[in-house]
């Protein structure tokens, strides 16, 4: 069974506002969750990509269609080494 997902819209909002809140959001999920972001500029879409690579976090998917671009991320899952 996979985690859920969850969904952040913001469309119709330009960076930089797309990706400190979608950064935001990540940082309020449990690791490994997944988060669709929706968003209906490319520059949000790139730069939302590029900050959450950045991040650690991954990028599964990034799709387009007329309206809006989706991009899912995986929030990242911290591994404790061992001593």
């Amino acid at each position: 069974m996979g985690l859920p997902s969850e969904v952040l819209n913001l469309k119709g909002f330009v960076c930089p506002y797309t990706q400190v809140k979608a950064l935001e959001a990540i940082s309020k999920l449990p690791p490994g969750t997944v988060l669709k972001i929706l968003v209906d500029n490319p520059e949000s879409a790139d730069s939302i990509e590029v900050a959450v690579k950045n991040a650690g976090h991954k990028v599964e998917q990034m799709t387009q269609n007329e309206s809006a671009f989706t991009i899912t991320v995986r929030k990242k899952v911290l591994v404790k080494e061992n001593e």
